[in-house]
């Protein structure tokens, strides 16, 4: 699993990932990459295709912000 993608307006992040209908995955996120806890971005996402999406609207003002995607168990 991978991100594919992040379309980026000037106040939100939409990222795209490799995904398998039926898994629920996790969005985290943390603001400088020597932070040592990662945060959640909202609730999960059960993906029903082969990509999953999820939007970051906090992302206003922000320089940089890195993210990673959690697979977990199916529901």
């Amino acid at each position: 699993m991978r991100i594919l993608n992040g379309v980026a307006t000037p106040t939100a992040l939409t990222i795209t990932w490799e995904a398998e209908p039926g898994f629920a995955y996790r969005i985290q996120y943390k603001d400088e990459f020597t932070e040592s806890t990662w945060k959640d971005l909202g609730s999960d996402v059960t993906a029903t295709d082969v990509q999953g999406t999820k939007t970051d609207d906090t992302v206003g003002g922000i320089h940089q912000r890195f993210y990673r995607v959690l697979q977990l168990s199916p529901p």
